[in-house]
């Protein structure tokens, strides 16, 4: 089998898959900023380096993505469409799909690589894997959680593109063989495009980088084990996976920086040992939300990961790569499942419960149970007659129901009224720009919260920042937020 010369058939299921989740976030549940973090991060940028005591010291990626995606959208895609909350519909749609269907196409190429299939079977998997991330918390008629679900825009920035961004990284070095963790290319353009991404990755999100972290101390877990057995020398040990020391280390730099920031100073109240059996229970809540035909198939999954285990220790000398691929994504769960707990037990354990922040222990266990039946497919081809009738089954499972999923604003209402409403803020405050007024009277949906979330008190800053950076309007204005209970008669709130 030629892995290298056969990439056309993968590239062409991603360009499908990117064309299928384009629709998606375009027509069927279209990403419109809505909320006041929305309006605020679109246009807030920042410089691609920690910065101490900052809200965020470390989030880099996200923070400079969003508001440079926010003036791609505003400076050239709005003066073709003249329609300015539609062209961040547009561009973030084509980076949401983009990250997908290139996590799909590195996650197709792992598998096929490591299980040794032919392309058709790997192809048919890698569809089935792809509709699981849709399928596995899709257990009632409407408003389900899906695993590339985040509750409003600024979120998909924060939270899904980094967990995309960082298990590509995972599954193109999980794909080699021969992976060079001493770094030593000889090119210093790509060695500095290569520390370039795994910058990136990490200086992220704590609940993302923590993907490629749990990755990293697994292989070194696992090879440290290797050679304490032999003679072990510390410093040609640390020559040889400085890349894995580096990225560790990077992460403790990042995590420093976060307990400095303004965020950090306001973790969750109340007893964290609590707060831990809460996370937990959270955990156990959000599993009774499975699909029950996902469960059941993935019940049968774990019992062919078990044949596949016992096979492999029987079989000593067989496939070694794959079984180190077994016990890294092995360990890389257990450390995920312990982190996210911990972490969230500070932050706050509904955390917990949202697809976006714990992405990865879900994801990581798709990878691991894809890739056990890869392998016993592998072993008996006879079981590949099951994969068509999975594929049908589980895609007219996904097309069952009229709403299936919540929709990606923070008041999970119809996307459209979304945008009417954003529509009817940026009218309001470009004519009293107009009509030269001091101050603006921005009239606003009233909600029960304190600070009248998503559209908060504090709110006129941030979309009056925004809209001057957009040259939507001339100068900053002096805005006012009214909360006003006949708009929500107005739009049906």
């Amino acid at each position: 089998m030629n892995y290298k010369s056969n990439k056309i058939p993968f590239i062409l299921l991603a360009v499908f898959v990117f064309i299928i989740t384009y629709i998606f976030f375009t027509n069927i549940h279209p990403l419109v900023i809505y909320d006041a973090d929305d309006w605020t991060y679109v246009a807030l940028a920042r410089q691609f380096i920690p910065i101490l005591h900052a809200w965020n010291p470390a989030k880099l990626f996200p923070e400079t993505l969003m508001p440079l995606c926010g003036s791609i959208a505003s400076f050239i895609i709005y003066p073709i469409t003249q329609d300015y909350i539609g062209s961040f519909t547009i561009v973030t749609a084509f980076v949401v799909a983009f990250f997908i269907s290139i996590y799909i196409y590195t996650f197709s190429r792992l598998l096929y690589k490591k299980s040794s299939l032919n392309i058709t079977t790997t192809i048919a998997l890698t569809v089935l894997f792809f509709l699981f991330h849709f399928l596995l918390f899709a257990s009632n008629d409407v408003d389900n959680q899906y695993l590339f679900l985040s509750h409003n825009v600024n979120c998909y920035y924060n939270y899904l593109i980094p967990n995309l961004l960082n298990f590509i990284i995972v599954f193109t070095l999980l794909t080699k063989d021969d992976v060079d963790y001493s770094l030593s290319l000889k090119n210093p353009f790509k060695k500095g495009l290569y520390f370039l991404i795994l910058y990136t990755a990490i200086f992220s999100n704590l609940y993302c980088n923590i993907i490629l972290v749990v990755f990293a101390g697994s292989i070194l877990i696992i090879n440290f084990c290797k050679e304490i057995k032999h003679k072990f020398n510390i410093k040609n040990f640390i020559k040889k996976y400085f890349v894995l020391l580096a990225i560790i280390s990077a992460w403790f730099i990042s995590l420093i920086f976060e307990l400095s920031g303004g965020r950090a100073q306001y973790p969750y109240n109340g007893n964290y040992l609590s707060a831990l059996i809460e996370a937990i229970t959270n955990i156990k809540t959000v599993m009774t939300t499975f699909n029950r035909s996902v469960i059941m198939l993935l019940i049968g999954i774990v019992i062919i990961f078990i044949i596949s285990l016992i096979i492999n220790i029987k079989k000593k000398n067989e496939n070694e790569n794959l079984k180190k691929v077994f016990a890294i994504l092995i360990l890389s769960i257990f450390f995920i499942f312990a982190y996210f707990i911990l972490i969230s037990a500070k932050v706050n354990p509904s955390y917990v419960t949202g697809a976006e922040y714990i992405y990865g222990l879900w994801a990581y266990f798709l990878v691991l149970v894809f890739m056990c039946f890869g392998y016993l497919i592998n072993k008996y081809p006879q079981v590949a007659v099951i994969l068509p009738f999975l594929v049908v089954f589980f895609f007219i499972d996904y097309n069952c129901s009229l709403r299936t999923f919540k929709e990606s604003n923070t008041s999970n209402i119809d996307p459209i009224i979304c945008k009417k409403i954003d529509e009817d803020l940026v009218f309001q405050i470009k004519e009293a720009e107009k009509k030269r007024l001091s101050k603006v009277y921005l009239h606003v949906p009233q909600s029960r919260t304190d600070d009248n979330w998503p559209h908060t008190t504090y709110f006129g800053d941030r979309i009056s920042n925004t809209l001057y950076k957009h040259g939507i309007t001339k100068k900053k204005l002096n805005i006012e937020i009214v909360p006003d209970s006949q708009y929500n008669e107005k739009f049906g709130l």
